[in-house]
């Protein structure tokens, strides 16, 4: 079975929306799946496994849907050249993986209006390509990695009130 249909299936979509190559979102080449753009779909669920069949992929789009539960932490693994990872406007929660550094390829990174929790990995600091990076309107809290909170604005963490350090305005372990 292809890689595009297995995923397919793990996610549920109607075949006869996804039909590659067409309005779907789904960009593929010689049987490769390249692009997942399914923004706006109604997909629900958890992050499905089945996308470590899809190794080539390099822009996952899972905004706007009605996902749920934690990133997987293998995520990175199973989709090693990623270069934009958009899972905005869900209902993700727990902490955000430290895992999610290996993604090394990584320049934008959305994760905003979902249900996170925890504190900011200082890993992600190590993502020398990241030039967006959205945890806006989530439950974080603690420190914002110095690294990050010198390269990002403040919008980048805006909505997660637990939230200290630079570029927010509240020092951390101060009145």
């Amino acid at each position: 079975m292809s890689p595009l249909l297995l995923l397919l299936l793990a996610l549920a979509i109607p075949l006869a929306l996804a039909t590659p190559g067409s309005a779907s979102g789904i960009q593929e080449d010689d049987s490769r799946v390249l692009g997942l753009s399914l923004a706006g779909f109604g997909v629900q669920g958890t992050v499905p496994s089945a996308l470590k069949y899809c190794r080539s992929t390099n822009i996952l789009d899972l905004s706007k849907n009605a996902l749920e539960g934690p990133i997987p932490p293998a995520l990175c693994d199973w989709l090693p050249y990623l270069v934009v990872l958009d899972l905005s406007g869900n209902r993700f929660s727990g902490p955000l993986p430290s895992e999610l550094a290996n993604c090394r390829y990584l320049n934008s990174l959305k994760l905003s209006h979902n249900n996170f929790s925890g504190q900011i990995p200082a890993s992600l600091s190590r993502l020398e390509r990241l030039k967006t990076l959205d945890l806006s309107e989530n439950r974080l809290d603690g420190q914002i990695p110095p690294q990050l909170g010198a390269t990002f604005p403040k919008e980048s963490f805006s909505g997660n009130p637990g939230l200290c350090g630079r570029p927010v305005s509240s020092y951390c372990g101060r009145d």
